[in-house]
């Protein structure tokens, strides 16, 4: 796979490197995807668990713990990370479209 520029001295030997760059190219855009597709399915209850282990390990049940353990308090927790996510989805995008044009 590593052909370095010495060894390519005929249009075929290119046309092969070319084609293997591709096909590497491809399977890192795929992992790419399918990682960005994870974040956004799992942010929010990563958020949430984040939150949820600091506030618990700095205040031992204090009011904040149980504050954090209302299901409402946690709902609206998760629905502002999934908004969050949302946003910054349109702000990557964006800037992917900004830097390397429409694909």
């Amino acid at each position: 796979m590593k052909t370095s520029n010495r060894n390519i001295r005929t249009l075929t030997t290119l046309n092969q490197q070319i084609y293997e760059l591709n096909l590497e190219k491809k399977t890192m855009e795929d992992k790419l995807e399918s990682n960005w597709q994870h974040l956004q399915k799992h942010f929010p209850s990563m958020l949430r668990q984040t939150i949820f282990q600091t506030v618990k390990e700095h205040t031992k049940q204090g009011w904040a713990y149980n504050f954090f353990s209302i299901p409402k308090v946690q709902e609206a927790l998760g629905n502002a990370a999934q908004k969050l996510t949302s946003k910054v989805e349109d702000i990557f995008l964006h800037w992917l479209e900004k830097k390397f044009g429409n694909h």
